[in-house]
């Protein structure tokens, strides 16, 4: 009995009470694990659309079910995901910036000023996604899109390695939000003896994402080119602005990962070794 006391005591000694900044982070930490299970959650909705577009393009007694609805469903996700990033990147800013008022910190708060722009951005981009696979669903109704040649096939394929790329890219940023979390636990428990800078993981998944969104890019605005240059006029009149929102809505998506890298690559050269928040 008295060894226990004794080692209880000995680990009270060792975990500190936590400050309030820090406690207020972990809770923006915690809930952004749960975003990033939620975008893996899209991504596998999205992967699985795309594999049913390539199942029934060439094998139209396959369409037991429309692959447009797992799309739409991805993209909410997506879109629910990307409003609550937000979320955390406005609040991450809003209190340091707080603290940099009162002289708490000196440091440059432009690497979480651009990561929140680019959280803004994304919002944007999905906003449109949804409006676009919508109305797509809609226009499968009344002509069949799906073609078995070569070129749609190709690019679906193409599409669905974007969406397991954009998979591993959560993948490293969940273990960067997990060490982040560690990081600042360190600070108060001295049981933690491994501490992994996550700004690595950060950067690594920053990189992934503009990869992929430049391939999807590049597959719409080849897509746009395709039924600019059909012969059918009907289903050019009912698909040609889903097509252009498309290559708008990956502009934006471009623009925004380009800009979230640039944060993560910023407060990586900071290399104050800091937990990471934003996507």
């Amino acid at each position: 009995m008295g060894c226990k006391r004794a080692k209880n005591k000995k680990d009270k000694e060792q975990i500190k009470n936590i400050s309030k900044s820090d406690e207020f982070q972990l809770s923006l930490l915690n809930l952004q694990v749960k975003i990033i299970l939620i975008y893996m959650i899209s991504n596998i909705f999205l992967f699985g659309g795309t594999l049913q577009s390539i199942n029934i393009s060439c094998n139209k007694k396959a369409s037991d079910s429309n692959p447009n609805i797992l799309l739409i469903e991805g993209q909410y996700l997506a879109l629910i995901a990307s409003i609550l990033i937000s979320y955390v990147d406005f609040s991450r800013y809003n209190e340091l910036n707080e603290r940099y008022k009162k002289g708490e910190i000196n440091k440059s708060l432009e690497p979480e000023a651009l990561i929140r722009q680019a959280s803004i951005l994304t919002i944007i981009l999905y906003e449109l996604n949804v409006v676009v696979f919508v109305e797509i669903y809609k226009v499968s109704f009344v002509i069949d899109s799906s073609k078995c040649d070569k070129k749609p096939i190709d690019r679906l394929y193409l599409q669905a390695t974007c969406f397991i790329m954009r998979f591993y890219g959560d993948y490293f940023l969940l273990s960067a939000t997990l060490k982040s979390i560690n990081l600042i636990k360190s600070k108060y428990d001295k049981r933690i003896d491994k501490i992994e800078n996550p700004d690595v993981d950060a950067v690594i998944a920053a990189e992934i994402y503009v990869i992929q969104r430049g391939v999807l890019y590049d597959i719409s605005c080849n897509e746009l080119e395709d039924l600019m240059n059909s012969s059918d006029e009907f289903e050019k009149e009912l698909l040609l602005l889903p097509k252009q929102i498309l290559v708008v809505a990956n502009i934006f998506g471009v623009v925004a990962n380009i800009i979230s890298l640039i944060g993560f690559i910023k407060l990586y050269n900071r290399n104050s070794n800091e937990p990471i928040f934003g996507r």
